[in-house]
């Protein structure tokens, strides 16, 4: 048990490790991907604030006016087409790897703008002595900095543009206009986004984490990509460096008068040079490399001799060279040809002495 703790805790060290040197030398695209995040994250609420104006503005009713609602309403509405204006700028510009600053800088100013529109709402009504809607206000403030946080994290200039514009103007009207209730809850705000914003930057380390993971994959599967196709091509290349070398020694063989043979015991397997097969009156392709096939073509007299030859050969690892015929007969009034070929043959052991593989050539005698 103590060793697997161990091992599990060297193991969750190292992976540590790792996450860090991820971070060490971050690639240049890390800061467009995380601007990109902050927009995916953020617009599946993006117009969900619109309902939570609607209800502080019914909860705050009796001393709201209409001017005000128009007026923090449009100030919203300004911050969410300005960052919407930005996102879809950002996704056509063809530099933005090279200018991550100047979008950053633009979204963070978009953040800013719709975090004013809580901060002017809670400037307007956060003077109020009702309890009732003091606790509105603080629930309304906390829900904003925890989805702040959940939306905005991937990019902290942004979060931080709308949280500081968000809640300053809570903190000083309460701290200016307020009494001991004010205070207290304005402490309890303040260590509650304290947490919400350390929690912020465990996200967005965790997120920069993950994105430059997703791209030293991405390096890692064009890497093996590469070395894939290095590969097929060298074996390509050693393909045709064989099939050049095998001409040449087809060629050779042809011109010596001899063909070559190997026999694999382990799994049966006969293979014959190409000269082979001519010296056997038969094409490369009209007949596979086998014993009955040799047999075939031999004289009929001479076969049993080719037989012992082999059977020899594979039991002992010794055998002579033996000289058959081979041509063809046509009949009693037809004339027969024959040519003589010598076959010899050596083997080959393993460590323990085991014969597993014959070799050798047939020589046209002629």
């Amino acid at each position: 048990m103590s060793d697997s703790k161990t091992s599990s805790s060297a193991l969750v060290a190292r992976l540590v490790e790792e996450d860090d040197s991820l971070l060490e030398n971050p690639s240049p695209l890390l800061a467009p991907l995380l601007i990109e995040r902050l927009y995916q994250y953020s617009w599946p609420t993006r117009y969900l604030p619109y309902l939570v104006l609607g209800a502080g503005f019914l909860a705050f009713r009796n001393q709201i006016t209409w001017v005000e609602v128009v007026s923090v309403s449009l100030l919203y509405t300004l911050g969410t087409w300005w960052l919407d204006r930005q996102r879809f700028a950002f996704a056509e510009d063809d530099n933005a790897q090279q200018r991550s600053a100047y979008w950053a800088e633009r979204f963070s100013i978009g953040s800013a703008i719709t975090g004013a529109t809580w901060g002017l709402f809670f400037w307007l009504y956060a003077d109020t002595k009702d309890y009732a809607q003091q606790t509105v206000l603080c629930l309304m403030w906390s829900g904003l900095a925890f989805s702040n946080m959940n939306t905005r994290a991937p990019h902290l200039p942004a979060y931080y543009a709308f949280f500081a514009t968000m809640s300053l103007p809570l903190f000083l009207r309460a701290l200016i206009d307020g009494g001991m209730a004010q205070y207290t809850m304005a402490g309890l705000g303040f260590a509650l986004g304290l947490a919400f914003c350390l929690r912020a930057h465990g996200a967005n380390r965790n997120e920069r984490v993950g994105i430059a993971l997703r791209l030293r994959n991405a390096e890692l599967v064009a890497e093996i990509d590469t070395a894939r196709a290095e590969a097929s091509a060298a074996h390509i290349a050693a393909e045709q460096a064989l099939a050049a070398r095998g001409g040449s020694y087809n060629a050779a063989e042809r011109l010596a008068g001899f063909g070559s043979w190997e026999w694999h015991l382990e799994d049966d397997h006969f293979t014959w040079s190409d000269n082979m097969f001519r010296l056997l009156d038969l094409a490369p392709t009209a007949a596979p490399a086998a014993i009955p096939v040799l047999l075939d073509c031999a004289h009929p007299k001479d076969r049993d001799m080719v037989r012992t030859f082999f059977d020899d050969l594979r039991q002992t690892g010794r055998a002579a060279p033996v000289e058959f015929r081979v041509g063809n007969e046509q009949g009693e009034h037809g004339p027969s040809s024959w040519r003589p070929l010598r076959l010899a043959g050596i083997a080959r052991r393993d460590s323990t002495g085991r014969v597993v593989a014959l070799s050798g050539a047939l020589r046209d005698q002629r």
